[in-house]
């Protein structure tokens, strides 16, 4: 699927890797992989992550640390305690 280069595919695997993510967040984070976008992937697998870890967070957290197709900078961000208001 990777290596897209319509746009309105592009953009409907990102609306549904959000909607996806609503009720399936591993299936969410597994088709954000799948944008070549950077800047759309990021946001896709920020989103799907988010709501995964905090709906699952020790099976979340286990496959994004082991997963290689997360880049590292996302993975830290992810992990990154949310700052106290």
């Amino acid at each position: 699927m990777r290596g897209w280069k319509n746009y309105s595919q592009v953009i409907a695997i990102g609306v549904f890797s959000r909607t996806v993510s609503r009720s399936d967040s591993q299936a969410g984070f597994a088709w954000a992989l799948q944008i070549d976008n950077e800047a759309q992937r990021r946001q896709r697998f920020m989103y799907a992550g988010r709501n995964w870890l905090k709906n699952e967070r020790k099976i979340a957290r286990a496959w994004i640390a082991k997963n290689t197709s997360v880049i590292s900078d996302i993975r830290e961000e992810l992990f990154k305690p949310k700052a106290k208001k």
